[in-house]
């Protein structure tokens, strides 16, 4: 999902598409994004240790977690934001302007779900040439 996105916004912007685990220098940049599927009820540990490591004061950071809990009504989505969300976004010290919950997949990618990153990437692009936020938590596109 991130090198779609990432593909995306370099049409515009110079990107930088890391794994968390490699600890990337984000000194340089305006925007982070940061991205992880939920396994076992949390954000994978590679990108909890960056943010723990990094200190992203003063910059703007997009968060996006994927997911399966939205296939499950409002129910999952309530229980995505108190609980993935929240965990996803602890320890940030830069300034959220957006937050996006993907309906993650097990095994074969998601073409609408693709689409729907590469649509948010712009927005949240968008987003941050305006100085504004996204003041939402934006969830699938599907139905419930």
């Amino acid at each position: 999902m991130a090198e779609k996105m990432g593909a995306t916004a370099s049409k515009t912007y110079e990107v930088f598409v890391e794994d968390a685990k490699n600890m990337p220098d984000v000194s340089p940049c305006d925007l982070v994004v940061l991205g992880s599927p939920i396994y076992y009820e949390k954000a994978l540990p590679s990108v909890r240790k960056f943010v723990e490591k990094n200190d992203l004061s003063g910059k703007k950071v997009a968060l996006f977690i994927m997911c399966l809990a939205d296939k499950f009504g409002k129910i999952g989505v309530k229980y995505t934001e108190n609980r993935y969300v929240k965990l996803a976004s602890e320890g940030i010290k830069g300034d959220i302007i957006a937050i996006r919950v993907f309906r993650g997949w097990i095994l074969k990618e998601d073409k609408k779900t693709i689409e729907e990153g590469k649509e948010w990437i712009k927005r949240v692009s968008t987003a941050m040439e305006k100085g504004e936020k996204i003041p939402v938590i934006e969830h699938s596109d599907r139905k419930k």
